[in-house]
């Protein structure tokens, strides 16, 4: 009977591990299409990228 017991506790774990998981890489999927839709926005682009990108291609020429 303790085998029993062990067995139903190790799968409650494995089960719990699983799910929490399954939780973290839906956060990080839906983490990373917010980034990538951020950074292909005009806010990104005009606000971040421009700016500095016209300085360092005028030190380059």
């Amino acid at each position: 009977m303790p085998m029993i017991r062990r067995h139903r506790r190790h799968r409650e774990k494995l089960l719990f591990l699983m799910f929490a998981g399954a939780i973290g890489v839906m956060l990080l999927v839906i983490g990373g299409y917010q980034l990538i839709e951020f950074s292909d926005s005009t806010a990104f682009y005009g606000t971040l990228c421009l700016p500095g990108l016209s300085a360092f291609t005028g030190a380059l020429l």
